[in-house]
């Protein structure tokens, strides 16, 4: 196996995106290549991503991906995105479980003086 390959295998195992991207250069997590129409990014994997489920204005979109994948990335970035915040939300309820709120750190701040 060579360098190029292990480093894609470790990149799709994080990410289900990779199976429709390359690594044009190995060891360069940022270079991507579309499986379906050739473009070279340098914008890394969540750029790429973008490019195939056409959800941004400020990317471009590829003409060749077919409407399953489109909809299969799609799905994918907003349950990632879904976790994230759940994620944070569960990090601020923790944050207050400690009974600290923006009255308290202004408190603090004034007894140190």
């Amino acid at each position: 196996m060579s360098t190029l390959d292990a480093d894609q295998t470790l990149n799709q195992n994080k990410d289900s995106a990779w199976r429709y991207f390359s690594c044009p250069i190995a060891n360069d997590k940022i270079t991507t290549k579309c499986n379906f129409c050739g473009k070279v990014s340098k914008r890394g994997i969540f750029h790429a991503k973008q490019y195939l489920a056409a959800c941004s204005k400020n990317v471009t979109h590829c003409a060749c991906v077919p409407e399953q994948v489109k909809e299969e990335i799609l799905d994918y970035m907003q349950k990632k995105k879904h976790e994230k915040e759940d994620k944070n939300l569960a990090s601020k309820d923790e944050y207050d479980s400690f009974g600290i709120g923006e009255g308290d750190d202004l408190e603090m701040l004034s007894n140190k003086k």
